[in-house]
């Protein structure tokens, strides 16, 4: 990641004298601003009180915002500082200064396909100054990707649930390392290490079985041939039953299908696939899986799963959704356990620069081919579930 300059706050303290743009500034309001020209340069927290004040008193103006954002940078708190930048471009979108800053900081913070975004937009400004400045920095950032491309990776994926349903806790990891290939990276080769257990499952005569319970190891593979997220993948080891399920425990483990995932976020006009920092944005979640499986006799298995909602992003507080969740099985062998669709609401939390997701969820359920041995086809669920993946 190459970070850019970030314009000084020397060079932008001209907005402190520019006029305000169609909002009516009462006397009030006017002294304010001219206690305010007095001291902002001796005295940073009372420059400090009187943007809040007129805030408060002319929420509409977006000089006050850009005042204080700027006021941010000269304290070093590039963080609040993108905070009252997102504030002013609301009210006034078509700010390329404004928009130039913001890119600066959003690659001071690495978030850089953020940052491109922006300064692809901006090369077509009519202001030759920002025209070169944008094209500067695409083409540093640009290069900086093509000169470095990531050539392997790992991650962890640790997603413990309790399964009202059930009455058990779910247990799964998966351990991957690996290297990529092909063009832009859309494919990859990894070794993999696969645990799967739950704490009411039993074995030995009559096994009575709900998640996988079994450690895999082995290798795989998988590519992307699309321009949409969704991959082809294989996956070749050898397992081995952590319960007794009156069969040899060691055995192989051939998987094979195509998976996909992708998130929304919207908000007024645009659309991304990553939320916006302090901001609500309506959401969509769409993941898909379609697989055949050697321990289950090659039973094709599909699964597909959307959420969607509210997404609320605040600083130092993190993400918070509240959806609703459609989720559906179904599998070749007609096994009625894996022939279900269930509807429910859900509320998620994601801490602020941490890997983890806490999620609840209400889920109300029918079995769509069979039933269980009670003979009962619905069901409905209360699922805790705390994910946990980190990629290096």
């Amino acid at each position: 990641m190459k970070n850019l300059h970030i314009v000084s706050s020397a060079c932008v303290l001209v907005v402190s004298s520019f006029v305000h743009a169609q909002v009516e500034v009462t006397p009030e309001a006017y002294a304010l601003w001219s206690e305010y020209y007095q001291i902002e340069n001796n005295d940073l927290e009372k420059a400090n009180e009187i943007l809040q004040k007129l805030s408060l008193k002319t929420p509409q103006d977006s000089k006050v915002w850009k005042t204080w954002a700027y006021l941010e940078l000269r304290k070093k708190n590039n963080s609040q500082a993108l905070t009252y930048i997102d504030r002013a471009l609301t009210l006034n979108p078509e700010d390329e200064e404004l928009l130039l800053q913001k890119a600066y900081l959003l690659n001071a913070a690495q978030r850089d396909p953020e940052a491109l975004e922006i300064f692809k937009r901006l090369q077509h400004s009519s202001n030759p100054e920002t025209v070169e400045k944008a094209q500067q920095a695409v083409k540093n950032l640009s290069g900086a990707e093509r000169s470095s491309p990531k050539t392997s990776f790992s991650d962890i994926y640790f997603s413990p649930s309790f399964e009202g349903r059930y009455d058990t806790a779910i247990l799964p990891l998966k351990l991957r390392y690996g290297r990529y290939w092909g063009e832009e990276n859309r494919g990859q080769v990894y070794g993999f290490a696969n645990v799967n257990r739950d704490t009411r499952s039993t074995g030995g005569a009559r096994p009575e079985i709900i998640d996988q319970n079994a450690a895999i190891l082995g290798v795989g593979a998988n590519y992307r041939p699309w321009e949409w997220p969704i991959y082809l993948y294989l996956e070749v080891g050898g397992s081995y039953d952590l319960i007794d399920l009156n069969r040899d425990k060691f055995r192989e483990s051939i998987n094979f299908g195509l998976a996909g995932y992708q998130e929304w976020y919207w908000h007024n006009t645009e659309t991304t696939h990553t939320p916006k920092q302090n901001q609500n944005q309506y959401f969509a979640e769409l993941y898909g899986n379609a697989a055949s499986y050697s321990r289950e006799d090659y039973n094709v298995i599909g699964d597909l799963r959307l959420r969607t909602g509210w997404n609320m992003n605040r600083d130092h507080f993190g993400n918070v959704q509240a959806y609703l969740k459609l989720h559906t099985i179904n599998d070749s062998n007609n096994e009625f356990y894996n022939n279900l669709a269930e509807l429910g609401p859900g509320v998620a939390w994601q801490p602020e620069n941490f890997p983890i997701k806490l999620r609840v969820e209400q889920m109300y359920g029918k079995y769509i081919n069979g039933a269980p041995v009670s003979g009962k086809r619905t069901f409905d669920n209360t699922r805790v579930e705390l994910t946990y993946y980190w990629s290096f």
